[in-house]
């Protein structure tokens, strides 16, 4: 087997073809090339650049790992690509022979990487610990989980699978929308030529509420919506792409993104206007949608970023992941260690100082009232 690394965006473009039929080896459209080409064209600075792992053999793609080189302080490191996202990631790959031989590829380049929201139980991830085992200093950090809903044969065996009390909640949420106006339910499946209205319907109703106001919303951040619009029109090319929308009185009040892959559908992105929130209009939208994933046939709601306490609402399954940090026993690796640390040190200084400020100010603002109210023979509580 023939190891390679590719290093220019444009090499990288033109493997499209060979890398989307390695990764039908896997469910997830997070591992397709539109997905990893979007992330490394919007959500990285022009100096950090594709390092992409590939192993051929018989002139076809045999294993990748996607990676990226960045220079966030003074040693460059490698990191997958999309971090900033905080989606799952992983390799392709099409037998354990490939695996190793990539893996073996990726730790001879003695440089240090940083390896996301690897699943836990993934054969890379246990594969990869094994090589890392000797020669490197390896730091593994807890990747929190992500949800996942079983679909039903039928609509009615999927509810049934509800437990009585959230049945009994989402009825009630749905009696509350229904008293403000006429509720109706729309699915969208955009071509190349048509997502861009639904996209913008999308964007707006995500930045109404507290994501517009703590700027995590995809309006306030440039290269993440870029990103999106980058996926999306790639995505809605390949078929994938759907929009899902609630309505009330023809008001749009939430609005959801996602791909519907290997029989699944995979939620991206989800935003309510939370003038509507007491008819829970983000869950109401939730249950709709799995009504339609039911209907299509499709085995699974995938969930997607970290686990949340309301998508608990429908029965789930919880996906594991880990985040691993390898720093070589090279020059190069013991810095990258060092720098790291000192980040670590750095933060956590900030934090105790900014800490310790808030006390004092807590106190100075104190201190004065309790002096006014004892000069004045008032109680300093009252």
């Amino acid at each position: 087997m023939e190891t390679n690394v590719v290093s220019s965006f444009s090499s990288f473009q033109n493997m499209r073809t060979e890398w989307n039929e390695l990764a039908n080896n896997f469910a997830s459209p997070l591992l397709r090339h539109e997905w990893v080409s979007a992330c490394m064209e919007a959500l990285y600075p022009k100096r950090a650049l594709p390092t992409v792992f590939i192993v051929h053999s018989g002139g076809r793609l045999r294993a990748a790992a996607p990676l990226m080189s960045v220079r966030r302080t003074i040693m460059p490191e490698l990191e997958t690509p999309g971090d900033a996202l905080l989606e799952p990631s992983g390799f392709i790959y099409d037998s354990e022979e490939a695996l190793m031989t990539l893996l073996d590829a990726v730790r001879e380049t003695r440089r240090s990487f940083h390896l996301s929201r690897l699943g836990r139980e993934a054969k890379e991830t246990r594969a990869l610990k094994h090589a890392l085992a000797k020669g490197c200093v390896r730091v593994e950090r807890d990747g929190a989980s992500s949800l996942r809903i079983p679909l039903k044969h039928t609509w009615k065996d999927f509810e049934a699978s509800i437990s009585s009390g959230r049945r009994s909640d989402l009825r009630r949420y749905r009696r509350r929308a229904e008293s403000l106006g006429e509720v109706a339910f729309e699915a969208v499946h955009p071509d190349a030529g048509t997502f861009a209205q639904p996209m913008e319907d999308l964007l707006r109703i995500e930045a109404s509420g507290w994501k517009g106001q703590s700027r995590s919303a995809i309006l306030s951040q440039p290269h993440v919506r870029k990103f999106y619009e980058s996926y999306a029109r790639s995505a809605a090319e390949q078929g994938m792409l759907r929009f899902f929308f609630l309505r009330i009185d023809g008001k749009i009040i939430a609005g959801r993104m996602a791909v519907e892959h290997s029989r699944r559908l995979w939620d991206l992105r989800m935003g309510y206007d939370e003038t509507w929130c007491r008819c829970a209009p983000g869950v109401l939208l939730t249950h709709e949608t799995l009504r339609y994933a039911v209907e299509r046939g499709l085995e699974a709601y995938e969930f997607l970023g970290c686990a949340e306490v309301w998508e608990r609402h429908w029965p789930c399954e919880e996906d594991h992941y880990v985040s691993l940090r390898a720093y070589p026993y090279s020059l190069k690796g013991q810095f990258s260690f060092a720098q790291d640390g000192c980040r670590v040190v750095s933060k956590k200084a900030v934090s105790a100082v900014q800490a310790g400020f808030n006390r004092v100010m807590r106190k100075a603002v104190a201190v004065p009232s309790a002096t006014i109210y004892m000069e004045e023979g008032l109680p300093l509580i009252h």
